[in-house]
């Protein structure tokens, strides 16, 4: 009996052993899998620990959204007041600002310190999803050494994602919850990704751009119901204010936007100042609202055309197991997000949203193999894109490169890009 007993807790031990090994194995697993983006959250904490040691934890445009918060809440007014350094007149939709009401219930150090932790962790979760769905393009499962494609992608893009830590802005935020959302469509969700969009375009109304696709996509249901959540949450402001003082906000709010946006055509990043000061000013002395809107109608049909070819070829191979049906709508999702700061005033973070596309061009140029003069000319894009480093630069040279609006061309040689790589992964 006593032997018995000794070999049971021989085997007990052996058990546990085992047991505790198998838990090692896996937790080795997982840091392998996951050592680019453990890497890259210590990096953006390593920044964390910098901006306060230099006094520069700022985060002004968080500011804003909590300063208007607590006007919301409290039922005071939201627009034509400075709420921070700079730029900081709040003129986002009255319900963007009830979004951040929760915040509001702790002091604002204790809130800026939560929501820059919240935003360094949607930046690896945004990478991460982009080279997800960047194999699903490919039509390749994901291989194990492709993580240091998350690090070339957060080089490209550092400069602008250093800057959305800074102000502590929303660009990351939004990109998160559509890269979300358009993975619930791929599942063949509706509900869900469906209320995701409308609210995405509460925040920002020029993330419309995706209703007309999903129309040319027959997604009927997912394009009405965002519109339903777009309507039900210019709504929510009443449960703070009443009715005819919500409608009062939204008056401003428009009003707003209008002023904001007046200035579209001479903005340097957008394609309207960049066809301008480098082509249409030999034939046009100064532009205005008709050449604006001919450029956008453009935009709109090569934007048209490149669905419809998707369409077609996924009609004409209905019956082949090859067609990539999913890869398609992820390159019209990602085509029209890089397209947003392009065609809309922003400032340089904002293009932050073409950072899936470069996700896709950069796993393309590490895996497909890409001719010298193509792979030339997706660095010198990137380059443009996220090279003005105001501290490598210097004053005027960095001030030079905003002018010439080099951001915006990167961006525009970017989608121009993208589009051949489209074309020649369907061939």
């Amino acid at each position: 009996m006593q032997n018995y007993s000794n070999h049971s807790n021989i085997f007990a031990v052996v058990n546990k052993f085992q047991h505790s090994n198998s838990n090692m194995v896996k937790v080795k697993d997982i840091f392998k899998r996951n050592k680019a983006s453990i890497f890259l959250f210590i990096v953006l904490i390593v920044s964390f620990i910098i901006e306060n040691i230099n006094g520069r934890f700022w985060l002004n445009d968080f500011k804003v959204y909590y300063t208007a918060a607590s006007r919301l809440f409290n039922g005071g007014t939201l627009y034509n007041e400075a709420f921070g350094l700079g730029s900081g007149y709040y003129k986002y939709s009255p319900f963007a600002a009830a979004f951040f009401i929760p915040f509001t219930f702790l002091p604002y150090k204790i809130a800026a310190i939560i929501y820059y932790f919240i935003i360094a962790y949607l930046i690896v979760q945004v990478l991460k999803m982009a080279l997800y769905l960047a194999n699903i393009i490919a039509g390749k499962e994901i291989p194990m050494n492709q993580q240091s494609i998350l690090l070339y992608v957060f080089l490209a893009g550092i400069v602008h994602l250093q800057r959305e830590l800074h102000l502590g802005n929303v660009n990351i935020l939004l990109l998160s919850i559509l890269l979300f959302s358009l993975k619930k469509m791929l599942d063949g969700k509706m509900l869900l990704p469906a209320i995701l969009l409308g609210l995405v375009i509460l925040f920002k109304p020029h993330f419309i751009i995706f209703i007309p696709s999903l129309l040319l996509r027959k997604k009927f249901g997912i394009a009405l119901l965002s519109m339903i959540t777009v309507m039900v949450g210019l709504m929510i402001p009443s449960l703070f204010l009443g009715v005819h003082q919500n409608v009062e906000l939204h008056s401003q709010w428009l009003q707003t936007m209008q002023t904001h946006n007046a200035g579209i055509i001479d903005a340097r990043q957008t394609i309207y100042s960049i066809l301008y000061q480098y082509l249409i000013q030999f034939f046009i002395p100064q532009p205005d609202k008709v050449y604006l809107l001919i450029l956008l109608m453009m935009a709109g049909m090569a934007v048209s055309f490149f669905i419809v070819n998707h369409l077609i070829n996924e009609r004409a191979a209905k019956t082949s197991e090859t067609i990539n049906s999913n890869g398609h709508f992820i390159s019209e999702f990602f085509l029209l997000l890089a397209l947003v700061p392009s065609l809309t005033l922003t400032d340089s973070e904002h293009f932050l949203l073409s950072l899936p596309l470069i996700t896709v061009l950069i796993y393309f140029l590490v895996n497909k193999g890409v001719s010298k003069m193509m792979a030339s000319l997706i660095i010198m894009g990137q380059l443009f894109y996220g090279g003005n480093i105001h501290d490598l630069l210097g004053g005027k040279l960095s001030d030079l490169v905003e002018t010439m609006g080099l951001l915006g061309v990167g961006n525009l040689v970017l989608i121009g890009l993208f589009y051949f790589v489209d074309v020649r992964n369907d061939r």
